[in-house]
This record gives structure tokens, C-alpha cells and sequence, in this order.
């Protein structure tokens, strides 16, 4: 593994940070934690600040303002070198698929005992993957990513994916279908198939769903 690594940490929770930077410091003495943000846009402005482009970016999934996925996306395409590894007390298996979907190289659980970042690391920079019991690579080669959105391993068209969007905000049905140019009844054909993908009963249960796989509204 090469020499002083450089690090990039998001986690909103001080205490929890700078306890793990502690680890990683005396785990990894050849890495270094360069730029630390309490959620994804305070870590992209010292990244950006730093003028240095990280070897790996350690996300927390649950932040305010930018959460892990979002900032996840934005350090892959800022970033294309740097490999992202999230850490976070979720263990949903639509919510970490939805992560590797998306181009996340590692997966973590905060829990984890046995958690050693010295080998983490080296696995990720020699082989591009942490691949633990967490990580989870879906063949895409056939699917067609135009016609179909994903949420964790759960399949959506493009319409209601709109539609769950539009959902998880205010609006009310009827608001809805005057947003997407249909019928009332057609909604509530459009919800009823998502409420019954991810196996919820209301827009409270949908939010709490999503929340749970990393998907704040």
C-alpha cells in the first residue's frame, strides 16, 4: 500500500469522528485524514480547499444537508480516482445495493468489532473493493438502466420513480396528477405499484422505508 494515504471523513456526529480518526490513526500510521466535513458539502469545501484529491472518502450514510449517497455520487464523479467507502450503523440489503448500484467501493458497519482500517484500506487500493459480508455486486450487463431506476435491488420505471418522488414531498395525490399531466386514477395506479414494491401502506411508512435505506425525502 502506498505511503500516507490521504483520507476524507463525513460523519455528523463530532464525537463519533473523531473517535474513529483516533482508530485510524493508530490502525493506519501510514494514511492521513486531510479533510473532515459534518455532512457531504462541508467535506466536498475542504476537499476542494485542501487542494488535494483523496485516496478514500469515508462517508457516514445519515447526515444532514448532504447524506452519504449524495455525496457519494458527487465525490465519484468529481473524483473518479477516489474510492468511497461508507460507514454507518444500517445494515438494510436494498440500502447497500442501492450504494453499490450507484459506485460505492466498500460498505462498513460502525459495530463492527473486528474492524481494522489498516487492512481495509490495503484491500481497497489493491484490489479496488472491500469485499466483506457487506458487499454486494449485481449483474447489470443485460438490465436496460434507461427504462428502469433503482432503489437498493427494488426495480422502477421512469414514472414512478417520478411519482415517488413527487410523493415524498407535500403534495397530495390530486397534486400529483395535475404534476404528471394524468388522471387521479392513474396515481393511484402509480402508488399503489410502489407501495407495493417496498411493501409499505402510507406516505408515513413510505418516508420511514426510505430513511431506512439511506434515502431522506
Amino acid at each position: 500500500m502506498q505511503s500516507n494515504l490521504l483520507i476524507a471523513f463525513a460523519e455528523d456526529h463530532i464525537g463519533v469522528r473523531e473517535a474513529f480518526i483516533d482508530v485510524i490513526n493508530k490502525q493506519s500510521p501510514n494514511s492521513s485524514v486531510f479533510a473532515v466535513g459534518t455532512n457531504g458539502k462541508e467535506l466536498l469545501q475542504a476537499i476542494k480547499q485542501s487542494k488535494k484529491i483523496p485516496d478514500i472518502a469515508i462517508l457516514d450514510l445519515s447526515m444532514p444537508i448532504m447524506d452519504g449517497t449524495a455525496t457519494a455520487k458527487e465525490i465519484l464523479a468529481l473524483y473518479p480516482t477516489t474510492k468511497v467507502l461508507i460507514l454507518s450503523f444500517v445494515v438494510d440489503d436494498n440500502t447497500i445495493m442501492n450504494l453499490f448500484n450507484i459506485g460505492v467501493h466498500g460498505y462498513l458497519v460502525k459495530t463492527d468489532s473486528k474492524l481494522n482500517f489498516e487492512s481495509v484500506f490495503l484491500e481497497l487500493m489493491e484490489t479496488g473493493y472491500l469485499k466483506n459480508q457487506y458487499f454486494r455486486k449485481q449483474k447489470t450487463e443485460d438490465l436496460n438502466w434507461d427504462k428502469f431506476a433503482f432503489i437498493g435491488n427494488i426495480s422502477f420505471n421512469h414514472t414512478e420513480m417520478r411519482f415517488l418522488k413527487l410523493k415524498l414531498t407535500n403534495l397530495s395525490l390530486k397534486e400529483i396528477a395535475v404534476e404528471m399531466c394524468v388522471a387521479p386514477k392513474t396515481v393511484e395506479n402509480y402508488k399503489d405499484a410502489v407501495y407495493e414494491k417496498l411493501d409499505v401502506g402510507s406516505r408515513h411508512e413510505l418516508v420511514l422505508k426510505l430513511k431506512d435505506m439511506g434515502i431522506e425525502a
